[in-house]
Order: structure tokens, then sequence, then C-alpha cells
């Protein structure tokens, strides 16, 4: 006759199991409720489902879920929530399924652990499947959710839908705010995310250590170093100095803001450093330079007893591949390997960059068959870096092969297509490219327009150029700048449209004058042989007190050309 435990002590001994994470306990008491069958009750099985997840025994658990005589929320969610936990997402919407076809409604813990996945792994359908069943079965609003919400469309980058969610909610605490902060810092808006860090206090909010790390990647992403300056006060004067994990956020911070000094001090002031400091000092150096400066603290990192992880390669991988050289960048690629760390999508989007920058062709098609075989190459950062490199090595088609294997495209795909036309003398290409942009409802940029029109002037497409420079602002609300008005300015001169060039130029607002259109101008006078518009460019060079070489050998050039010589040495 077997003796039943006390279910009170079992319980009591299963939380303390728990609490202790220890594998061999957790399936010591898994194997005993079984035996005794106590794995069938609810009130034990839950606690024995609990201990397992903690614990890793996620098959273990399951089985137990199985067999409950009663299942509800909690023992659903124990699950759901640990497979969310070890990146099992999948799982724990199949899971979540299962729960619903069983009858069990889920609860709002169910639905926080869901929309943490799908922020995790920016899975916007999902997430708006959970949105419309939170919709269905809460009874009224709840901030918990509403902040996950929050958090899970700002991840996704629908800024709209989750300021829809702020703006709905009567209470806001600092995880609302800390997850419309974080969000925009982000997503690049580090102004919008200032100006929310500014309105979060005039509300009497609080911040928390999570928040000072989004204030500070925005200051770090808008290189606002006054304002990271004025945090690392407020740090300091909450006490705060001693967190290691805000140490790191203002290491950073003042990394990409280019105050080394500053971020040497916070890096020698930490209390202890590890291997989220070095990649933070070593990606700082690596993306501003000095490059060396980058390898020299890589090194030292490992001579204090720290391996680099894959953030570390990648990041001077990165370096070489921007500042040279970039032999260096394709051995440290193949070593990364050796070392048996696998590179990431950042890490191939670097590495074709150097293939890019040196004309590695023979290369970058090697690096596209490994994109293909490790399911990278719908991953946009490689993609469009992969377009770049195809571009720069002369190979127009492989581009458009790229270009239309994609299922997803964004804003830097199109760009780079229509750079890649206008690099290749593709101008009426680059026009189709630009129309299938507006079909799919793309919003172009200001990039946009510098490649549209690059495209207009190497293909000499003067009503074109013309028609893009106006639609721009006209149509888009952006305003020209120096690449744009220089574009259409060397086109029009170019093709002997000499005058409309000069009338074009002096309509481009002052400050935006600079040599580089007024050469354009005086090239094409000495090609034309147009005297008096030539003679005009010279005065205005000369009011300007150019300095570059080039210039003054050219309006040299033309005054003899013309016959003005007189005009040369009166000047």
């Amino acid at each position: 006759m077997r003796l039943l435990p006390d279910v009170k002590d079992f319980i009591n001994a299963v939380l303390r199991c728990k609490k202790s994470k220890s594998l061999s306990c957790a399936k010591r008491f898994y194997d005993m409720a079984c035996f005794h069958g106590l794995d069938f009750q609810c009130c034990v099985g839950n606690h024995v489902l609990q201990m397992l997840c903690e614990c890793g025994y996620l098959n273990f658990a399951e089985q137990i879920l199985r067999r409950l005589d009663f299942q509800n929320a909690q023992s659903w969610t124990s699950l759901i929530s640990s497979c969310v936990e070890c990146g099992l997402s999948t799982h724990a919407f199949d899971l979540y399924q299962c729960m619903k076809q069983a009858g069990v409604h889920p609860s709002k813990y169910t639905f926080m652990a869901l929309l943490k996945a799908c922020a995790s792994s920016k899975d916007i359908e999902r997430g708006t499947e959970v949105h419309s069943d939170i919709m269905q079965y809460a009874k009224e609003r709840d901030i918990f959710i509403d902040n996950a919400l929050i958090d899970m469309y700002m991840k996704c980058a629908l800024v709209t839908k989750a300021k829809e969610i702020f703006d709905q909610l009567s209470m806001r605490d600092v995880v609302s705010w800390t997850a419309l902060i974080g969000g925009y810092a982000e997503l690049g808006g580090g102004e919008k995310a200032l100006e929310c860090f500014k309105a979060m206090k005039e509300d009497g909010i609080l911040p928390n250590d999570h928040t000072f790390v989004c204030v500070l990647k925005a200051c770090g992403s808008i290189r606002a170093i006054a304002k990271g300056r004025e945090i690392r006060r407020e740090i300091m004067r909450r006490g705060l100095q001693g967190n290691t994990i805000l140490g790191n956020s203002l290491l950073d911070m003042y990394m990409k803001c280019g105050a080394f000094s500053e971020a040497l001090e916070v890096f020698h002031k930490l209390g202890s450093r590890n291997l989220v400091s070095w990649n933070a000092i070593i990606a700082g150096y690596a993306e501003q330079g000095p490059i060396h400066q980058a390898f020299e603290c890589f090194k030292q990192m490992q001579a204090e007893g720290l391996s680099p992880d894959k953030m570390s390669w990648t990041s001077l991988i990165a370096g070489y591949a921007e500042h040279g050289p970039a032999q260096d960048a394709f051995d440290l690629f193949d070593q990364m390997q050796q070392e048996g760390i696998l590179p990431d999508a950042v890490t191939y989007a670097s590495i074709l960059k150097a293939c890019s920058n040196t004309g590695a062709i023979n290369k970058g098609k090697e690096l596209h068959k490994d994109l293909v075989c490790m399911d990278y190459i719908n991953d946009l950062f490689v993609s469009n870096n992969l377009i770049e490199m195809y571009a720069q090595g002369g190979n127009l088609l492989d581009v458009q092969k790229v270009f239309n294997m994609l299922a997803v495209r964004n804003i830097c795909t199109w760009n780079s297509v229509i750079k890649a036309c206008a690099i290749h003398q593709e101008g009426r290409l680059a026009m189709h490219y630009f129309e299938g942009m507006q079909e799919q409802a793309v919003k172009p940029d200001v990039v946009t327009f510098t490649c549209l029109l690059t495209a207009c002037n190497r293909s000499q497409l003067v009503a074109e150029g013309k028609k893009y420079l106006l639609m721009m602002r006209d149509q888009y609300g952006i305003t020209p700048v120096i690449d744009h008005y220089t574009s259409l300015i060397d086109l029009l001169a170019r093709l002997g449209h000499l005058n409309e060039a000069e009338k074009l130029l002096e309509a481009v607002p002052m400050s935006m004058h600079d040599e580089g259109m007024w050469a354009a101008l005086l090239t094409a006078c000495k090609t034309h042989g147009e005297l008096d518009v030539g003679e005009r460019c010279f005065h205005q060079l000369a009011d300007n007190e150019s300095e570059s070489a080039f210039t003054q050998i050219l309006t040299a050039d033309i005054c003899k050309s013309l016959r003005r010589l007189e005009d040369t040495v009166k000047a």
C-alpha cells in the first residue's frame, strides 16, 4: 500500500525546489508526483509544472499539463511564459492555440508573455492577433497589458499605433513612458525620445534605471552630448553611478558622441568592467576611429581574461570595412569563424561593405552563397548591402536579381537599386524603380532624390531632372540640399543650358552656395565658349576668395581660352 505524502508539505517542498532551480531536485519531485498520481491534481500539478518550467524541464512540464484533471490559465501560462523566455516563440503560440481550443480563457499574464514574444521577434502579424484577442477577452483596460502593447508596437516600428494606445491611457506610469522613449531611441528618433523624457518628468514620473538607459541611447544616436552630461549629473544625484548597466550606457553614449576622454573616465571608474563595457569602447573607436585604437582595446580585453563575443568581432570588422585596410576586415572575418563564432546578419552586412569598398566582387559572390544557405538573404540590412556591393562592382544584372527576389523592401532597398542605376548611367531604369516605389506607397526621402537626380545627370535627362527637383519640394515637402541643386546645375550646364543653370544657381539659398556649383557652371562655360556667364562665375568665385587649386587653375584656363588673361592679371 502506497503512503501518500501530505499535499501541503509536498507543495512546500516543490516551492523550495523551484527557488533553488535544481534540475536533479525537479526531476525527483516530478517522478514522485507521477508515482503517487499527484500530477493529476490541479493544485499540486500547477506547482510541479511551474517548478519544471523554472528548472528548464519544458518537455516534462508539458506532460504534466496534458495529464492535469483540470487545466486553468495558470497552468497554460506557466508553460507559455517559459517557452517565450527560452526563445521558443513558435511553440508558445502553438500552446496558446491549444489553450483556446481547450476552452481556457487567457489571463493578462498570458497576453503579456505573448506580447513579449512578438516584441522580441518583431512579429507584428501575431502581435495584432494577440491585441484582437485582448479586446475580446479582457473585461477592462489594464495598464500592464497596455504597456506591453506599447512596447510591442514600438519594437515592430508601428509608432502611430503605440502612440494611440499611450494617448488613451488614463494613467501612465514609468513603464508606459519608458516603452515609448525606448521605442523612439531604437528607431532613430532621438529628438522625439528626449521630448518624451521631458514630458514624463513634467508629468511627475520619476525615471528608473531602464529609462536612463533608453534616454542615454537617444543622446548617443543624435550626439546630444550636452543632454547626455545632464543625464549623467542626474544619475549621480540619484546615487546610481555604481550601476554597471548605467555605466555601460554612459560609456556608449560618450563614445558615440566622440567624447573619448569622458568615456574613458567612466570606463576606468566602473567597479566591474564586463564584456558590454569593452564592446562599447571597441565599437566607439571602430565607428569613429582611430581604428587601431579599437584593435588595441580588443587585445587588452582578452589580456584581462575576457573572450570577445560576436559583437566584439563584428564591431572591429565593421570598423576596418569602413576605415580600412579592408583586408584586415576579411582576415578578422575568417579568424572569427575559426574561433567558433558564427557571423550574424550585421557581420555579413559589414563584410559586404568591405567588398564594396575594395571591389572584391568574387569574395562578395561567395558571401552571397553563404547568405542564401544561412537564410540571411531576406534580412534587409544584409540585402541592401549586397545590392550596394554588386552596384559598385559593375554588375547591374545581379543587383536586379537580388532586388527582385526580396519579399520585403524598405526605403533603403529602393534607394540602393536607384543608386545602382545611377552608377550605371541607366536613368530611365532608375525612374522605373522610382515609379515602382511610389506604387508600393513607399515615401521617398532626401537620399532617394539624390540618387534620382544623379541618375538624371548621368543619363542627360534634363526635363526629368527639373521635374524631380520640383516634385521633392512640392509633392513630398522635402527641402532640396546642395547635392540636389549641384546635380541639376551641372546637368543643365553640361548640355549648354548655361543661362538656365545660372538662373537656378541664383535661386539657390545663399547658405547653400558652394564652390562645386560655380565650378560646374564655370567648367561648362569653358566647354561651350560662353564668355558672359563664365565671367560672372569668375567674379563670384573671386568674391568668395576661393582657395581651391582646381578652381584657380580652371578660372585661369577659361580666361586663357577666352583671351581674357588681362582679367586674371587685374584680379
